[in-house]
């Protein structure tokens, strides 16, 4: 997910990349669009060896996320 996010603003820093992702689903969650609840949290292995819960899109959620960009 944050992959994604990172692409559609041209932003390298994993920390203002999750930021932004954070900002961006409270308020998608705000405004109740439904990708907010096609969003799943899975566990994935982390850098630092731990398993952290990450959100996760299906294709349908990835098309949805990019239509929020409207300039990409």
């Amino acid at each position: 997910m944050l992959d994604i996010v990172a692409l559609l603003t041209d932003q390298d820093d994993y920390t203002k990349t999750r930021n932004y992702w954070k900002y961006l689903k409270a308020k998608l969650k705000k405004e109740n669009i439904e990708l907010v609840s096609a969003t799943t949290q899975l566990k994935f292995l982390a850098p630092d060896g731990k398993k952290r819960l990450v959100d996760m899109l299906d294709y349908k959620g990835i098309i949805l996320l990019g239509k929020e960009f409207p300039g990409k």
